[in-house]
């Protein structure tokens, strides 16, 4: 396949997409980019507690082991749905590149019928121009 036509199908694949949902790239850099930071937090958050735990404040680690499971409650379910967005912006392009090829397949079947059906017609008048 050359480069144009693999541009052209690009095109023509992009053309099936719902341009809303965003590319499916875009999606997976903030799945990892909300794992980073739930695992940051994390890690951030035992610490804290352990320094909280050896200076015998309670409160404040009552309060950073609510306020850090909130957190990480909240970015887990936000690289939750993010790669949900990622598998379903991949479904949607395989299921575009199928639909082109399909509409590619259609195209090719129906030139072929074209050219024997002129292919026919000029026999025809070839055997009418003999004849006469």
């Amino acid at each position: 396949m050359k480069w144009r036509e693999k541009i052209k199908t690009k095109w023509r694949v992009d053309s099936h997409v719902n341009v809303f949902k965003g590319a499916p790239l875009d999606h997976l850099i903030f799945y990892y980019l909300y794992r980073s930071l739930e695992w940051f937090v994390i890690v951030m958050g035992g610490l804290l507690v352990l320094y909280e735990v050896l200076a015998c404040q309670w409160l404040e680690v009552i309060v950073l082991l609510v306020g850090g499971s909130g957190l990480v409650m909240i970015l887990r379910s936000g690289a939750k749905s993010e790669h949900k967005a990622y598998k379903d912006c991949l479904k949607e392009r395989q299921q575009a590149y199928e639909q082109v090829k399909q509409e590619d397949m259609q195209a090719l079947r129906k030139q072929a019928w074209l050219d024997s059906a002129n292919q026919g017609k000029t026999e025809l008048e070839q055997k009418l121009n003999h004849k006469e």
